[in-house]
């Protein structure tokens, strides 16, 4: 196939392939107890640039790193043992809705205000 320019059905074929060329490395790697996943890319019609991810398995993300430290300055408890919800993440560039959660059961994402999270995850409510 020959490309002349970039474009979303392009980078989403190409993302297939690398798919399947990181796993057939996966195979052939001696690297044990790393994950990697191929996350966003930004494009124009000349280039793309795709972010690789790795992570040391069982290693937290940004996202639980920044719900640790936030939640303390912002006085909400994510051990809290919700009866309907779980916070999972904050996100530091979601400025109206930071804080990430998911109903229990289910692994949809939902976003929420600072005061949504201080109500349902209150600090010294055990």
């Amino acid at each position: 196939m020959k490309v002349t320019q970039l474009n979303k059905p392009i980078l989403q074929k190409f993302r297939q392939d690398f798919m399947k060329l990181t796993n057939r490395f996966a195979e052939l790697s001696d690297l044990e107890n790393v994950t990697w996943e191929l996350g966003n890319a930004s494009y124009n019609p000349d280039e793309a640039t795709f972010k690789l991810i790795l992570r040391v398995d069982g290693a937290k993300t940004k996202g639980q790193k920044d719900l640790e430290f936030w939640s303390k300055l912002e006085g909400v408890d994510p051990t809290i043992d919700h009866p309907m919800y779980e916070l999972v993440e904050y996100n530091s560039k979601g400025r109206t809705y930071p804080w990430i959660y998911k109903k229990k059961g289910s692994e949809s994402l939902y976003k929420a205000t600072t005061q949504w999270a201080k109500s349902n995850f209150p600090m010294g409510a055990k």
